[in-house]
């Protein structure tokens, strides 16, 4: 079932500007619009943007969790 651009921001934690960032960069094919002209993000679409958007958040927690050991470490 295709989303809004606030459901899956709000889904994955993020804003809505990183959801509309990713999105207008998709091929037009994936792009699609209700009858009211909102912005509706089908499966397709929702999966390269939850590719595009989660690898850098777990890239940030094994860095945070590394930090954490160091810290350990020195005490």
């Amino acid at each position: 079932m295709p989303k809004t651009i606030r459901e899956l921001a709000d889904e994955l934690k993020v804003s809505k500007q990183t959801i509309q960032y990713h999105y207008q960069r998709l091929p037009t094919k994936n792009q699609q619009k209700d009858s009211q002209g909102t912005n509706m993000i089908s499966l397709t679409a929702e999966r390269i943007i939850r590719d595009k958007v989660a690898k850098p958040l777990v890239a940030k927690d094994q860095q945070i969790g590394s930090k954490k050991a160091t810290k350990t470490s020195k005490k």
